[in-house]
């Protein structure tokens, strides 16, 4: 779905003309590849003009004045840039601006700083990014803006100019850069960046009651611009362009520091906790099932959250070796799901009551569609290990997932009735259409069901139901760890059936997925004390990140690069394995016991909050609000054990442990590849199983990485930092004598 925008003039417009317009104000051009840039001095600021080939116009504009008078102090020219310091009435401006080329991509980085010479209350500020007519200074009637920013996720928009060979442009605010500005004013970047066409970009956010103070320097615009030689034909190359151009910034920032966490050790305390505590689980029919969150017992046991920490338990049990009395009691209370009378395993446990509801829909009749296929797809995987009684349940349930499926032409509502299949409710807000990712995850349940029982009828579903997500581009995603299915069932039918179609949805559903994280750090109020570097949210315009969605993000990743691989577009591996590096350390903060007391919510929506729990918060929220404010999130109690079974390896015969940031896959005995692009460093570890097992400096070769110089750390472990793309040998057990 490519959408066209085009806005009437505004007074802000006409002021640009104005600001353009001025012949004296060129101080300094360079060019890069087919784009020339300009900078350029207004009256009320300094402007970056780049010239795409002739064809359209990008005006960017870098400091802004709202009155008073602009005077030129040090200007320093480059091949590939400039610097300029600017002084005015409100203060000093300092503009740092660069230009490089990646690929077929030309990106500009703008920094803008201000030392306020006053306390400073700044004034309603414009959008900073305007599409102008070739050689002249009309800004464009018209243009294409594909996704733009939604609530506090990443700020970044993609756009293309009009025209046959209208450049595409993706822009992208680094909030990080900001956080003081953000502290001080007591501002949020939420909504900030997007706009109509062809006044778009970033509006800084400005406050009456909390001003800048003087002498204080502040960043106000740390902007990204990439630049594409030509506007995406379709959504397929929409989907390519936006990912090739945000890897491209992502390569483009600095990195910065991580910790390393001991998820194996927070994993087993998981199940302890989750076996032991009594405000885990819920009593009833005489069995226990795990509660949704720590303390809720007021509504019947959910089908989905016993399913969902059930697979993390078991993959953890073949990682350490050793089963849990739980996984088993888990296993025996899921019969109990299904109903007879419709034919299908169900979200809540039949027949038990609700003491209390947080809305209408929670009552044995709405099912939320994403629920029944995420059930039948995790009970797919019970069934690819041989478990019975799961193959039973599922093979029972699919007719009445495909007479659902049937019944909405692939697009499912939010909410429906179990019995008549009447919708019950159509899209969360108007015009924002259903659960339209659920066709991917059914996808995804249709192609497991073919693979166990060899069922044409499956797979033609499949192709259904994968091809009903066609033409929806960045309106695909209604929750991300779904949307993450989608891309999954994408790509296992392209390399089925080798269409190009299903790699394009592929695409499209990870654009999807990258497009609702948050590539920047609050780094103020509450977030002070923890990261939200690649944090993804739950929905579009989610206030806060989730365990949940994240675990599962995290799962699906690994298994994308297992299947593609190679296959995939290098942005793609960057992006997926930055994800991961990210996640196991930042991780570690959804642990409520990490946090400060002050930035945990007093009383969360659901059950309570006990520290004491290895159980993640469902929520870490922006800075401005405390965290916790959902709950205590049992079925997102898999992370510590996603994070364990994905990133940390056993090596048979050898005494340690092999830790990395990055995704590994085994290429051979004792070889593995790091994932990801040779311009993105992670760090590996090997890690001592024993106290007496010293690992030597030694025990792993790196081939491909100029940075491989191993050092031991306090915890006593061997690291070292290689590249994506690496290769790790686990070298034959000699004497420890090198260490």
């Amino acid at each position: 779905m490519i959408a066209r925008s085009e806005g009437p003039t505004s007074p802000a417009l006409l002021d640009v003309r104005r600001e353009l317009g001025r012949k004296d104000g060129v101080l300094a051009r360079w060019t890069v590849r087919t784009f020339r840039f300009a900078l350029h001095r207004g009256a009320r600021g300094l402007w970056i003009v780049v010239d795409a080939d002739g064809a359209q116009t990008i005006a960017l504009r870098a400091a802004h004045v709202a009155t008073g008078s602009i005077a030129v102090g040090h200007l320093e020219k480059r091949p590939d840039g400039a610097s300029i310091e600017l002084s005015t009435d409100v203060g000093a401006f300092r503009v740092v601006v660069d230009t490089r080329t990646d690929g077929r991509l030309t990106t500009l980085h703008s920094v803008t700083t201000l030392i306020p010479s006053h306390d400073l209350r700044l004034a309603s500020q414009p959008r900073d990014l305007i599409a102008i007519e070739t050689q002249g200074v009309t800004p464009q009637r018209s243009g294409r803006l594909y996704t733009r920013q939604h609530g506090s996720q990443t700020g970044s928009l993609f756009a293309a100019c009009s025209g046959t060979r209208g450049a595409s442009l993706f822009y992208l605010q680094n909030f990080t850069s900001l956080a003081a500005y953000f502290e001080d004013t007591k501002t949020t970047p939420k909504d900030s960046v997007g706009g109509t066409w062809p006044e778009i970009g970033f509006a800084l956010p400005t406050s009456e009651e909390h001003p800048l103070l003087a002498s204080d320097e502040y960043t106000l615009s740390d902007a990204y611009l990439v630049l594409g030689p030509k506007a995406p034909k379709d959504d397929g190359e929409v989907a390519r362009a936006y990912l090739d151009a945000l890897a491209a910034v992502v390569a483009r920032m600095a990195d910065r520091p991580r910790s390393y966490r001991d998820w194996p050790k927070r994993a087993l305390a998981t199940v302890y906790d989750l076996s032991l505590s009594p405000e885990c689980t819920i009593e009833a029919r005489g069995r226990r099932y795990l509660a949704p969150y720590v303390n809720t017992k007021n509504k019947p046991p959910e089908s989905m959250v016993q399913l969902t920490v059930l697979i993390a338990l078991l993959e953890f049990e073949r990682w350490l070796g050793r089963t849990f009395a739980l996984s088993r009691e888990i296993s025996e209370g899921l019969p109990a799901f299904f109903r007879e009378d419709l034919g299908t395993v169900v979200r809540w446990l039949p027949g038990e009551r609700f003491d209390e509801k947080e809305d209408e829909h929670q009552n044995h009749v709405a099912m939320d569609s994403w629920y029944l296929y995420h059930v039948l797809f995790n009970l797919t995987r019970l069934a690819a290990l041989g478990r019975a009684d799961a193959r039973a349940m599922l093979e029972r349930s699919l007719p009445y997932a495909i007479r659902v499926a049937k019944r909405f032409a692939y697009r499912w509502p939010i909410f429906f009735d179990l019995t008549t299949l009447d919708v019950i409710q159509s899209e969360a807000s108007k015009g924002s259409g259903g659960e339209n990712d659920v066709a991917g995850l059914y996808a995804l349940v249709m192609l497991h069901a073919h693979d166990l029982f060899g069922d044409r009828t499956y797979l033609d579903e499949a192709r259904l139901a994968t091809e009903a997500m066609e033409g929806l581009g960045f309106g695909l995603s209604y929750q991300t760890n779904t949307t993450g299915f989608a891309a999954e069932a994408a790509v296992r039918l392209w390399k089925k059936t080798g269409d190009a179609r299903y790699y394009d949805l592929t695409l499209i559903a990870l654009a999807n997925v990258f497009d609702n994280m948050a590539l920047w750090e609050s780094r103020y109020g509450n977030a002070r004390h923890y990261s939200t570097y690649f944090g993804l949210y739950p929905l579009r315009g989610a206030p806060y990140i989730a365990a949940y969605e994240e675990l599962e993000a995290l799962a699906k990743f690994h298994e994308l690069l297992a299947m593609a691989g190679d296959e995939l577009p290098k942005s793609v591996t960057l992006l997926v394995s930055e994800f991961a590096k990210w996640l196991v350390s930042r991780g570690w903060s959804y642990y409520p016991g990490e946090l400060p007391a002050e930035a945990l919510a007093p009383k969360p929506r659901n059950g309570a909050v006990r520290r004491e729990l290895a159980i993640p918060l469902e929520d870490l929220q922006d800075g401005s609000l405390q965290s916790g404010q959902v709950g205590q999130e049992i079925y997102g109690a898999g992370l510590a054990l996603v994070c364990t079974t994905r990133h940390f390896v056993r090596i048979p015969g050898r005494p340690f442990l092999v830790f990395c940031e990055y995704p590994l896959q085994s290429v051979a005995r004792n070889r593995y590849r790091v994932a990801g692009d040779p311009r993105m460093t992670c760090t590996v570890r090997l890690i001592p199983t024993g106290a007496d097992s010293r690992v030597p400096l030694d025990a792993v070769g790196v081939r491909g990485s100029k940075r491989a110089k191993p050092v031991r750390s306090v915890e006593g472990h061997v690291r070292f930092e290689v590249r994506g793309g690496d290769e790790l040998t686990i070298r034959a057990a000699r004497s420890a004598a090198k260490t």
